[in-house]
């Protein structure tokens, strides 16, 4: 497992070395202190809002050691997008057939985390930021198709929501010793005593963006979903657990938020809170 995570750390930071090189798009990153993890404020003009189908995030799309994860995750996706439907809080519209690269990208979580995009380049520690949104512009291509389908469609807004992993990191939650992780809107977990905050948890999230017609990304945010806390242990050899398929396929299929009424699962609730929390309607959250 240590071997694949060194693997993967090369992998991204190859990506990124990459698009730095090439002088591409350059995205713009805010500090969150503690959910809601949302970036950027929208004032809807109109209700005239469409989404684009729930996709795999880029990171997880490109890569080639996380083909089991995808197996399990591709009929959740298939399921979540049949839930987008049903809210009947947007206009469902095509994908746009263009390379992952274009399109635009959202990255909600730990700083630290290999998954990040950004490198914490502070000289003081302390300072440091725990939890980040990254938004990341998509290309040019990317914005004529969307406006071709805002006019086709009669929209003035778009949802792009994808579903990846991140870290998140382990709080202390009071005086006492107790620690939580924090997942999202009005909903966080208790994490053993003995875990260590210095190694964050890997989480499953739905992550997305409200754009206009022209592409500009207006807010974007995310909500965790799962998540795989990392045992005292292995922790201190430096050591992250990570999800594995069958820990993606039984909970996601069966675990339930048992505190709300009808106790839904817990993926419905993250993808309409996100929903929510883009388009800015607060009388729809659950909490």
């Amino acid at each position: 497992m240590a071997g694949w995570k060194i693997t993967r750390i090369v992998i991204i930071l190859f990506f990124s070395s990459l698009i730095s090189c090439a002088g591409l798009r350059i995205g713009t990153t805010t500090s969150v202190s503690h959910p809601p993890y949302y970036s950027g404020k929208a004032r809807l003009a109109t209700k005239r809002i469409a989404h684009l189908p729930i996709v795999l995030d880029k990171r997880l799309q490109k890569s080639n050691f996380d083909d089991k994860r995808k197996t399990v995750i591709q009929p959740v996706l298939d399921e979540m997008n049949a839930f987008f439907k049903k809210l009947h809080l947007s206009k469902p519209l095509p994908g746009i057939n263009l390379p992952v690269d274009d399109a635009p990208d959202v990255f909600v979580g730990s700083e630290a985390s290999d998954y990040s995009p950004v490198t914490y380049a502070g000289d003081d520690e302390k300072s440091r930021p725990e939890m980040i949104v990254y938004k990341y512009k998509p290309s040019q291509k990317w914005k004529e198709a969307l406006f071709q389908r805002a006019e086709a469609g009669n929209v003035d807004y778009f949802l792009y929501i994808t579903l990846g992993f991140s870290d998140y990191p382990i709080r202390q939650k009071d005086l006492l010793g107790r620690k939580e992780l924090e997942l999202g809107t009005g909903y966080s977990i208790s994490v053993k005593w003995l875990s260590s905050l210095d190694t964050p948890a890997e989480v499953l999230q739905v992550c997305g963006a409200l754009l206009d017609k022209n592409g500009k990304i207006l807010r974007a945010g995310a909500e965790g979903i799962l998540a795989k806390k990392t045992g005292f242990w292995l922790s201190a050899l430096d050591v992250q657990e990570m999800l594995s398929p069958g820990d993606i396929q039984k909970f996601l299929k069966s675990e339930r938020r048992n505190d709300l009424p009808h106790k839904p699962l817990i993926w419905q609730v993250a993808l309409l809170n996100l929903v929510t929390q883009l388009i800015q309607r607060p009388d729809l959250l659950v909490k």
